[in-house]
């Protein structure tokens, strides 16, 4: 007699996309000091002398989000994995909208197109925003 199996969950919603940043990614924190990066890649596929163009919305959160922000600009060719989530939001005039997006595991540069050099940070929430660099303090902490 053999041991039983040990139960093993699968995620069957792991995608990995490659392709070119559309924008800037715009890093925003929660309420409660949860950072989240959004960005949105553009992956691009050639079958012949067909091509098909298709736009993803990425979510990376916490030191994954804050690495990315600091780490990666328009254009650059860019490696995703992550999980699949359905979000939803709705129109000005009311309509609902129902799409899809990535909520990021791992993120990277396509070195293939590039070079990297990676820092490694002391802890994952290591990053801190670069201070601006000649605005006079008048008080106003905004």
């Amino acid at each position: 007699m053999g041991r039983p199996s040990p139960a093993v969950a699968y995620e069957t919603n792991i995608l990995t996309i490659i392709g070119n940043l559309t924008g800037d990614v715009t890093l925003q924190y929660t309420q409660g000091g949860v950072a989240v990066a959004r960005l949105r890649v553009a992956v691009n596929e050639k079958r012949g002398d067909r091509e098909t163009k298709c736009f993803w919305d990425v979510d990376a959160w916490r030191s994954l989000g804050e690495h990315v922000a600091a780490s990666l600009k328009t254009g650059d060719r860019v490696i995703v994995i992550g999980r699949t989530v359905d979000d939803s939001y709705t129109r000005a005039d009311g309509t609902e909208v129902r799409t899809k997006k990535i909520e990021a595991d791992a993120v990277g540069p396509d070195l293939r197109f590039a070079t990297a050099s990676p820092t490694r940070t002391d802890t994952p929430a290591a990053f801190t925003p670069p201070a601006p660099e000649s605005e006079p303090d008048d008080g106003d902490p905004f």
